[in-house]
């Protein structure tokens, strides 16, 4: 994958965070994913941890500098 790509795919995440995609979220991430937070903890259920995370922010909202 080129800088484009990564970048282009940045994007999207971003897009889909912002729209509460959750099915489109789970597609741009890979199956051996491991989310691991600022105390070290692992997950390797984004899923849920996304439902939760837009359940508990609502109006949470990320801006992309590009």
């Amino acid at each position: 994958m080129d800088s484009f790509d990564i970048v282009m795919v940045a994007l999207r995440f971003n897009e889909k965070i912002n729209e509460r995609a959750l099915e489109g979220l789970v597609e741009l991430m890979t199956d051996d994913r491991t989310f691991i937070d600022n105390s070290g903890d692992m997950d390797r259920n984004m899923k849920e941890g996304w439902r939760e995370f837009f359940e508990n922010y609502p109006d949470y909202v990320m801006y992309s500098l590009l």
